[in-house]
């Protein structure tokens, strides 16, 4: 191969190459199982009771061509909300993936002493 071959293919493939590259890293790929504590943290539509002290909002989304379906993103928010010592997930909004784009979740971490 000559030359201006492997410079053409180099200036085609790289971009290419970092591009999937970056989507993989900033996307993610399926995730890991969620531990015990993670799953124990409740996810509802519905407020919390009046007691529990709002940390944070947190917003996620995932690509399902990388392995990150509704389910993945959920499991992203329960990992934010543990981190931020929260235990009760107040759903906001939500977009499931079309055509190729992203599922997206918008949520509400609280505090709930037990």
């Amino acid at each position: 191969m000559n030359n201006s071959i492997a410079v053409f293919l180099v200036r085609r493939l790289v971009p290419v190459f970092c591009s999937i590259t970056a989507s993989v890293m900033f996307f993610g790929c399926s995730s890991a199982p969620l531990t015990d504590a993670e799953k124990a943290i409740l996810f509802r539509k519905e407020d919390p009771a009046k007691e529990c002290k709002e940390l944070k909002t947190v917003s996620e989304k995932g690509y399902p061509a990388f392995g990150c379906e509704m389910e993945c993103v959920k499991n992203k928010v329960r990992r934010v909300a543990f981190e931020l010592g929260g235990n009760y997930i107040r759903l906001d909004t939500y977009g499931e993936a079309r055509d190729g784009g992203y599922s997206t979740l918008s949520a509400t971490v609280f505090h709930c002493s037990k």
